[in-house]
C-alpha cells in the first residue's frame, strides 16, 4: 500500500539536514578604512553555503578597531592542524592550523554546528 511504499522510501534515503553558513569576507567593529565604500559581504545572507558538518571562520587580527574574518563551509569532521595530526572537530571550538612550508604559516579556524549562520 501506499504507506508501507512511503515508509521504505523515507527508510531507503533519510533526510539529511544542511547546516547554511555564510561564505564571505567581512569585517565587525568601528574603523574600517573601507567601510564607506565596500559592502560587507556577510551582511548580505545570499552569500551562503551548505554543508552537513561544520560552519567555519577564519578570524584575522583585529586592528583600530574592528576585526577582519572570512567565513565558510567545512565539508568534513576533522581538521589537519599540523603535518602530521589530525583531530575531530568539536562545535564552539577553535584551532590553531599550522601548514608544512618553511617557515611554518599558521590559521585559527573556529568551528559551529549549533545553528544556520552561526560563523
Amino acid at each position: 500500500n501506499l504507506l508501507s511504499s512511503v515508509i521504505l522510501a523515507v527508510q531507503m534515503f533519510p533526510v539529511v539536514r544542511s547546516l547554511i553558513c555564510h561564505q564571505c569576507n567581512g569585517w565587525t567593529g568601528g574603523g574600517y578604512s573601507k567601510a564607506s565604500t565596500e559592502e560587507n559581504g556577510c551582511q548580505n545572507i545570499n552569500n551562503h553555503c551548505l554543508t552537513e558538518f561544520y560552519c567555519k571562520e577564519d578570524p584575522i587580527l583585529p586592528s583600530a578597531g574592528y576585526k577582519t574574518f572570512k567565513s565558510d563551509c567545512w565539508m568534513q569532521p576533522s581538521v589537519q592542524i599540523s603535518s602530521t595530526e589530525a583531530v575531530q572537530i568539536i562545535s564552539g571550538t577553535c584551532y590553531n592550523v599550522t601548514d608544512a612550508s618553511v617557515p611554518p604559516k599558521q590559521w585559527k579556524y573556529c568551528f559551529c554546528s549549533n545553528k544556520d549562520y552561526c560563523n
